[in-house]
C-alpha cells in the first residue's frame, strides 16, 4: 500500500508517493507555463489536468502497489469555470492578474472594508476569486456558460472522482468564505452578482471527497480504488510538510514569492493586521488557524536577475561569485505586485547605494539580502503585536542556495532549519493521505513519521550590527516609496 499527494503549482504539478515506512517512493513532475500579457496573467486548465494525468500515469508506473489515499494541494485565488459538459469555458485568471480592482472597490463600498475582512479573512484588493468573478461576469459574454466554478483543488478532485469538495483553507481564498463559520457567505455573493450553488461543498483537509473514477484509474494505470481527499492551499500544506504542527515552528515558504507562516490561537482578525494586510485563514488541522508575511516577488527577482545580469550563470555559480560580505546596497523587491504590509497591483522596486564600484556579485548578493529584510519587515510588525515567531524552517528555491540561507540567518538572527528533499507540499499532503490510510493515527505523528531536517543555518555575529543598521535604512527606503506610491495613488486604499 501507498499513499501521497499532488501539488497543482502555477507553474507545474508534482505528485509524491510514500510506502508505509514513511519512505517517499516515487516524485513525478510535470511543468508548464502560464500565460502573461500587459498585467494579465492566466493558467489554462485544461493543460493543467493534462500534465497532472500524465504525472499521475508516471508515479502509477514507478509502484507496483495499489494507491490507498492522494490529498490535492493547490495555488489559491484561480478560478476554473466549466460549462454543461464539464469543458473548461476560458483560461484561469491568477492571482496578481490587475482585473479585479475597480469589482473589489465596489464590493467595499456595498459592504465595508472591515465587515469583509472580519467575515473571510481577507483583505480585499483585487486579487481574490470573487472580485474576479465579478469581472468576468460585467465583462465576458462565456460567464453564462459557466454551470461550475472551482479553484485548483476541487477542479482536479472533481476531474479525478466526479464528485466536488474543497477544503476550507483554499475556499478562504476566494474572499466569499466565512472563516469562523465554515462556509459560503451569502452576502458576499449577493453583493457581487455571483451565485454561490456554483461552489463547491466546503470540506475540512483530509475529507474524502470520492475514489477515483474507474475508467480514469485503467487509463492512468492506477490500480485499486484510490481515495480522493482535499488538501488545502499550497503554502499551508508546504507549512504542514515542513512540521508546523503547531505554535513552536514558524515556516518561510521561498518560491517566486515568500511568506513566513504562524500558527495563531483562534481566528484572530485584528486592527494591525488588516492595516498589514496579514489574512486569517483556517489551518490544515482542524480548528486551528494562520497568518503570513508575504514578499510577492522573491524568487522572481533572483530569476529576472540570472535571466536579464546574470550572463547565462546557473544560480549555483552566482552564488558562488559572491562575497561573503554585506553588499551595503539596499534593495526594495517590490518589482511587480508588492505584498505585506503594503499591498499593490502596480508597484515599484528600488536600488539604493550603487557606486562604480558595485559589481553584478554585489548586486546579486543585495537582491537576497533584500528579500531577507523584507520578511525581517513582516516578522517584526507580527512581533510587536504578540504574534510569536518561534524556530523556522525554510521549504522552496533558497533552501538550495548555502549564500541566501546564510543571509537570512543573519538578517533574521535566529537559526533558520531546512528539510531534507524539499518538497514540502506534497509530504504535506501525504501526511493528510496517510492519516486516512490508517499509516498514522494523527497528522504530529505523520510529520514525525514523514519529515527529516537537513542543514541548520546559524546567525553569524560577525556582520550582526552592520545588518541591523542597514535593516533600519530598508525600512527608511521602504517607508519612503511607500508614501510616494500612495502619493501618486498606487496605494489607494479600496474605499469603505
Amino acid at each position: 500500500m501507498v499513499f501521497g499527494g499532488l501539488d497543482i503549482g502555477s507553474s507545474g504539478v508534482k505528485c509524491a508517493l510514500f510506502n508505509e515506512k514513511g519512505s517517499r517512493i516515487v516524485l513525478a513532475r510535470r511543468e508548464y507555463d502560464c500565460m502573461a500579457e500587459n498585467g494579465r496573467y492566466e493558467l489554462d486548465g485544461n493543460l493543467v489536468w493534462e500534465k497532472t494525468k500524465e504525472a499521475l500515469r508516471e508515479a502509477a508506473a514507478r509502484t507496483t502497489e495499489p494507491i490507498e489515499a492522494l490529498a490535492v494541494s493547490a495555488i489559491g485565488e484561480a478560478g476554473v469555470g466549466l460549462d454543461e459538459h464539464d469543458r473548461v469555458v476560458a483560461p484561469s485568471l491568477l492571482f496578481n492578474d490587475i482585473r479585479g480592482m475597480e469589482e473589489s472597490r465596489r464590493l467595499c463600498k456595498k459592504l465595508g472594508r472591515q465587515k469583509i475582512y472580519e467575515k473571510t479573512g481577507n483583505v480585499p484588493n483585487g486579487t481574490y476569486t470573487i472580485e474576479k468573478l465579478m469581472w468576468i461576469r460585467e465583462r465576458e459574454e462565456y460567464y453564462k456558460n459557466i454551470k461550475k466554478i472551482f479553484l485548483y483543488e476541487d477542479f482536479i478532485i472533481y476531474m479525478l472522482t466526479g464528485m466536488r469538495g474543497i477544503s476550507y483553507s483554499l475556499a478562504a481564498r476566494t474572499m466569499a468564505f466565512d472563516i469562523t463559520k465554515k462556509k459560503w457567505d451569502d452576502t458576499v455573493f449577493e453583493a457581487a452578482g455571483v451565485k454561490k450553488e456554483l461552489m463547491s461543498e466546503a470540506f475540512p483537509s483530509g475529507t474524502v471527497v470520492g475514489t477515483i473514477r474507474s475508467e480514469l484509474a485503467e487509463e492512468l494505470g492506477i490500480s485499486g480504488n484510490a481515495k480522493i481527499l482535499t488538501g488545502g492551499h499550497d503554502g499551508w500544506c508546504c507549512a504542514l510538510g515542513a512540521g508546523m504542527t503547531d505554535q513552536k515552528i514558524a515556516v518561510n515558504v521561498s518560491g517566486s514569492c515568500e511568506t513566513i507562516s504562524v500558527l495563531m490561537d483562534g481566528p484572530c482578525r485584528e486592527t494591525f493586521m488588516m492595516e498589514s494586510n496579514y489574512s486569517c485563514i483556517p489551518y490544515i488541522m482542524e480548528d486551528t488557524y494562520a497568518t503570513y508575511g508575504l514578499c510577492l516577488t522573491s524568487g522572481s527577482i533572483i530569476k529576472w536577475f540570472r535571466n536579464r545580469l546574470g550572463g547565462g550563470c546557473s544560480y549555483k555559480e552566482l552564488d558562488q561569485s559572491v562575497s561573503d560580505k554585506p553588499s551595503g546596497i539596499i534593495v526594495i523587491p517590490d518589482f511587480s505586485v508588492s505584498g505585506t504590509p503594503c499591498f499593490s497591483l502596480d508597484a515599484k522596486g528600488m536600488l539604493y547605494g550603487i557606486t562604480l564600484d558595485t559589481s553584478l556579485s554585489d548586486l546579486f548578493r543585495a537582491m537576497l539580502e533584500g528579500t531577507a529584510f523584507h520578511m525581517r519587515m513582516n516578522m517584526e510588525i507580527m512581533e510587536k503585536n504578540g504574534i510569536v515567531i518561534p524556530d523556522i524552517r525554510t521549504v522552496g528555491g533558497a533552501a538550495f542556495s548555502p549564500v541566501w540561507m546564510q543571509i537570512k540567518a543573519d538578517i533574521w538572527e535566529r537559526a533558520v532549519a531546512t528539510v531534507e528533499g524539499n518538497e514540502a507540499g506534497v509530504m504535506g499532503c501525504a501526511m493528510l493521505a496517510g492519516k486516512e490510510a490508517g499509516v498514522f493515527d494523527t497528522l504530529e505523528q505523520g510529520a514525525e513519521k514523514l519529515l527529516r531536517l537537513g542543514r541548520t543555518y546559524m546567525p553569524d555575529k560577525k556582520y550582526r550590527e552592520y545588518y541591523r543598521e542597514l535593516y533600519e535604512q530598508f525600512k527608511e527606503m521602504f517607508e519612503w516609496k511607500n508614501r510616494r506610491m500612495k502619493n501618486a495613488g498606487k496605494y489607494e486604499r479600496i474605499a469603505e
